[in-house]
């Protein structure tokens, strides 16, 4: 088995687990959404769903591409190793773009979160029809982000020649035909790429803000809340910054290392694997979160693994007790 062979089964592996957590933790977050949700309101429920909706296809969505990034100078190859490269170098290269866009629009949404529950510490609570509205304008920069690198010419046929001259110590024939942006100095690239940095910068930054005010607003003795509202909000507010965190840990880090190799000119082998991997972890990572600091959420899945657990443990203990009461007959009997 050659090294492409190896690595294709290893990455397709892992996007085999990633999808099916990712696609269960969203698919069981929706479910408790619409019908575990007796007491949470309407406008937050519409967040929460638009978030898992988006994960669940992102997860899909790099699963099926399984995209490798290979710089090459100026060039940058995206070198699809998943389903998705039977269809094409175009395909694979529109659905690069719109993942990048879901990341952008999950982040978005994470900072909706936080924004509405700070609303309703306020006593200001946002209607559905503010929650909707203000979901559709915040779309806009990811379809902004998703089609400006699609405007310019493609030149996939450069893109494949430059990145086999570059690395003829890997065999990127092996991947059939690919694509990827012909000039990392474009000027559509790069305002892409700032805005995907600036903006997994800027988001966890602002929750932090709105989190700042949140506790604040807590911790006043004049704020006309319940005991229970104070602690489900601090419980949803771990929640809310554990999420804020998941950018911050998993995609700055391997972005600037991007950046740095791109700048020094030295290649890194892990990272044209990584990158993918580490920003699209999130939509396992994220709904576990809510599920557990979302407290109706934590009490009914404790509820269904203990149900099961507690009637496998009368079986056995019904099946045990007979037995020993048996045992303790035929003892005193022999006596």
């Amino acid at each position: 088995m050659n090294d492409y062979d190896l690595t294709t089964l290893i990455i397709s592996y892992y996007y085999l687990v990633f999808m099916i957590v990712a696609v269960s933790a969203n698919s069981l977050l929706m479910f408790l959404i619409k019908c575990r949700s007796p007491h949470i309101a309407n406008g937050f429920k519409i967040i929460l769903i638009n978030t898992a909706a988006n994960e669940v296809l992102l997860a899909v969505m790099q699963s099926a591409l399984q995209v490798r990034l290979l710089p090459s100078g100026t060039v940058l190859a995206l070198l699809p190793a998943g389903p998705l490269r039977h269809l094409g170098p175009t395909v694979c290269f529109i659905a690069y773009n719109v993942i990048n866009a879901l990341n952008l629009n999950i982040g978005i949404s994470v900072f909706h979160s936080t924004y509405f529950r700070y609303r309703v510490i306020k006593d200001n609570e946002l209607s559905s029809e503010q929650v909707q509205r203000n979901l559709l304008v915040s779309f806009m920069l990811p379809i902004f982000v998703a089609a400006i690198t699609c405007t310019s010419p493609f030149h996939f046929d450069t893109v494949m020649e430059v990145a086999i001259q570059e690395h003829p110590e890997y065999s990127l024939r092996e991947y059939g035909p690919f694509g990827g942006f012909s000039s990392t100095t474009n000027p559509l690239f790069v305002l892409k790429s700032m805005i995907l940095f600036i903006a997994s910068v800027a988001l966890p930054a602002t929750i932090f803000h709105y989190r700042r005010l949140i506790v604040k607003a807590l911790s006043s003795p004049g704020a006309a809340l319940t005991e229970k509202t104070r602690e489900n909000s601090r419980i949803l507010l771990q929640g809310l910054t554990a999420q804020a965190l998941i950018p911050l840990l998993c995609i700055v880090p391997i972005v600037l290392l991007y950046f740095i190799s791109q700048f020094n000119g030295n290649g890194f082998a892990a990272g044209e694997f990584l990158m993918p991997i580490f920003t699209t972890l999130h939509c396992a990572i994220g709904p576990l979160f809510t599920i557990y600091f979302i407290t109706p959420y934590r009490e009914w899945v404790i509820n269904l693994i203990n149900h099961p657990v507690q009637r496998f443990r009368l079986m056995v203990s019904s099946l045990i007790q007979p037995r020993t009461q048996n045992t303790f007959v035929n003892v005193v009997s022999k006596v």
